[in-house]
């Protein structure tokens, strides 16, 4: 038999009825069409497109009822193959470009074992009388021009989306996977944070510098775990980052640890599910590094009155956890009195946080609001003018608060889709 000219038509009706229900166009019509088909509504719907082929068994609804698309746009991808070789042309000529050249020290990554998209790095070294770490960053902004189509396709997506079953990139896999990537062994254009304590661990100094890196190490957390014990300086940085957290606290952080789980399905198609522990070493050293290399560009960009995204919270409702508590339930019932997160372009302090002020620039590979960030610590750096003004910032405030909100709701309902398939079987 053959199909209907007007297949298509009829495919979009179902999936709209199917993703809307009663807001769906068409619904009366849809509805009257399914009755005459026998077709019972709604639990027969959703079996019967995928009978047609046009949707798997375990499609993701949440995609397609907020229009995120998993491939990008040709001409994205286009710009971004093109941008490949401008950008290691880009690279040749960094050092007349101004920027410092680190590769020889010894930078390091910590992540997960199945990360692929490396932004941020590490390192330490002896200075008189302390050490100065090393917080590098991709430099995604020298890849991804304002209103470029990259730029457009990444505030779309608003950030990189990592599910059990698949991973949605905020730049393509070329950028954010390769060249933008701060792989081992491959020298990378960085924008690095330099700041240097004292033998007591007191932060004495920081500047910003634009450079080129070269990561000798790609670590896991479970390997820093181990690597923390005996090697002298791992073992320098995470006791500063010990430091750095009892610090957090005396201003009024709430340490709230809650288990997490992580759900993949496998290359042979089983899921797998195994609970985080947040609480280690490796994760100390790199969040800690991590809020502190946000506080300190919050502190920056203020100072030097650059116009920013900044995050802020104010004081909880109600405090009912001490100090190192791990209590699940208080932890639980503490979350419910946090007051909630906003942005504005104006720095306030981030009480969860223990921060006078916050922002986010240390994954601009990820998230939209980082890239933003560092192109505004970069015009900073390079005594520029601003590549936004504060009027400029607040569309972007509100793009953001929402594709964050959709990101999040389209993780949390996808991850728990899979883990009761997990327990039905």
């Amino acid at each position: 038999m053959e199909e209907p000219e007007n297949r298509d038509h009829y495919v979009r009706m179902l999936e709209d009825f199917c993703l809307f229900g009663t807001e769906a166009a068409g619904y009366q019509q849809t509805k009257k069409i399914l009755a005459m088909a026998q077709v019972p509504v709604p639990q027969g719907i959703f079996p019967l497109l995928v009978k047609l082929g046009v949707w798997k068994e375990d499609e993701n609804l949440y995609l397609h009822r907020f229009g995120l698309q998993e491939k990008f746009p040709e001409e994205v991808l286009d710009a971004a193959t093109q941008l490949v070789g401008d950008l290691e042309d880009f690279r040749v000529g960094a050092q007349e470009d101004g920027r410092e050249d680190f590769t020889s020290l010894p930078i390091f990554t910590v992540d997960g074992p199945m990360t692929r998209d490396y932004d941020d790095a590490l390192s330490i070294c002896p200075v008189d009388n302390g050490v100065e770490v090393g917080i590098h960053i991709a430099d995604a902004a020298a890849a991804v021009l304002p209103d470029s189509p990259l730029d457009q396709a990444a505030l779309e997506r608003i950030n990189s989306l990592y599910l059990p079953d698949t991973r949605i990139p905020m730049l393509p896999k070329i950028l954010s996977e390769d060249i933008c990537s701060l792989k081992q062994g491959k020298e990378r254009l960085a924008t690095s944070l330099l700041v240097r304590f004292d033998e007591d661990d007191q932060l004495q100094d920081y500047r910003f510098a634009l450079s080129r890196i070269r990561v000798k190490r790609q670590l896991t957390y479970s390997e820093t775990n181990e690597l923390v014990a005996i090697e002298d300086d791992l073992g320098r940085i995470y006791r500063l980052c010990t430091r750095l957290r009892r610090q957090r606290i005396k201003q009024g952080a709430l340490m709230l640890p809650l288990p997490e789980l992580r759900v993949w399905i496998n290359n042979n198609k089983e899921i797998q599910i195994v609970k985080v522990d947040r609480e280690t070493p490796a994760q100390l050293i790199v969040s800690e590094l991590m809020i502190l290399a946000n506080g300190l560009a919050a502190q920056a960009l203020a100072a030097n009155k650059v116009p920013a995204i900044y995050r802020s919270q104010g004081k909880p409702q109600e405090v009912v956890v001490g100090e190192g508590t791990d209590d699940l339930y208080l932890n639980y019932l503490q979350r419910r009195y946090l007051s909630r997160a906003e942005l504005s372009v104006s720095p306030k302090p981030h009480n969860g946080l223990g921060m006078t002020a916050y922002t986010n620039w240390t994954s601009p590979i990820r998230r939209y609001m980082d890239l933003v960030i560092l192109r505004q610590i970069k015009s900073m750096v390079q005594d520029k003018p601003p590549v936004y003004t504060l009027e400029g910032l607040d569309p972007i405030i509100a793009k953001i608060t929402i594709g964050q909100s959709q990101t999040l709701q389209i993780k949390k309902e996808w991850t728990r889709y899979w883990v009761l398939k997990y327990l039905e079987r």
